[in-house]
């Protein structure tokens, strides 16, 4: 534990009463040019800021509209309604992010690159940036559910159990930050903001796993 970080548990109880809490929340007033450029200006002029004490998640809200908030995980950048529908993810838009350990260094140029028209992540990043990575399954699962198809059809075609398919759906949502067959759909095919059946894509070698799969069935 370092010195600052000690010194604010010790300022608020010591670190028992630091652990009986789960978040912690700022009103956060600030300025600055760098949504102005994303034509974003007054964004987080006024916000309150939760973060939580346990785990790297953390919120603004209000975020763009009164009723949204961000939503920040090491995996997942997001933009929700108070109702959970998620309105933006990572991989839906977002043109630049920088490490909260890089700012000096790579806040300048990234913003720079951004207005260039380019699209930059830090290098770790790089898969969630590009879209959720569904497996085989979940592909096949979700391509069903954007069909119409219900779950005891497609356990009956896939020629797996009912469970499975819900195992295999909860998945895929939990990627998709997502919680409805609705909100799934809705994701992939949205025109204007939606990821595009392109992620439910089956490569050719996992096509003919799937036929080999169907061979020994």
């Amino acid at each position: 534990m370092n010195d600052l970080l000690e010194t604010v548990i010790d300022a608020h109880g010591g670190l028992e009463r630091w652990n009986q809490l789960d978040s912690v929340s700022a009103r956060l007033i600030q300025g600055g040019a760098l949504w102005a450029l994303k034509g974003q200006a007054g964004v987080l002029d006024d916000v309150v800021v939760t973060a939580s004490l346990h785990q790297e998640r953390v919120s603004h809200r209000p975020f763009g509209a009164a009723d949204r908030h961000s939503s920040f995980t090491p995996e997942r950048v997001a933009i929700e309604s108070d109702d959970g529908t998620v309105r933006e993810a990572l991989d839906q838009g977002a043109d630049g992010v920088v490490a909260a350990d890089r700012l000096e260094s790579a806040l300048g140029p990234t913003v720079l690159a951004v207005a260039a028209g380019q699209a930059v992540f830090p290098r770790e990043l790089h898969t969630v940036a590009w879209g959720p990575l569904l497996s085989r399954r979940e592909k096949q699962i979700l391509a069903m559910v954007v069909m119409g198809f219900t779950n005891a059809e497609i356990a009956g075609r896939l020629f797996i159990a009912d469970s499975t398919v819900k195992s295999h759906l909860s998945s895929a949502f939990r990627k998709l930050g997502v919680r409805s067959r609705n909100e799934a759909t809705h994701l992939i095919l949205d025109p204007e903001h939606g990821l595009g059946t392109g992620i439910l894509a089956i490569s050719q070698e996992d096509a003919r796993a799937t036929s080999d799969e169907r061979a020994v069935v």
